[in-house]
């Protein structure tokens, strides 16, 4: 189980999920409660955006 808070841990990750949703248009980000489990779906996409976001390859 993935949660907003396991992925964007601290106030950096609060910072960069501002950036996520910012960047790539998911304003839904910001009403999801940090201790929700989120759908595996959207864990990959999470994880392909911090690894964009963080200078990684895609």
């Amino acid at each position: 189980m993935q949660t907003l808070e396991g992925l964007f841990p601290g106030n950096s990750g609060k910072l960069l999920v501002a950036r996520i949703i910012l960047r790539y248009s998911m304003p839904e980000l910001a009403r999801i409660p940090r201790d929700r489990a989120l759908d595996p779906e959207l864990v990959q996409r999470l994880l392909r955006y911090k690894r964009e976001l963080s200078g990684g390859a895609s």
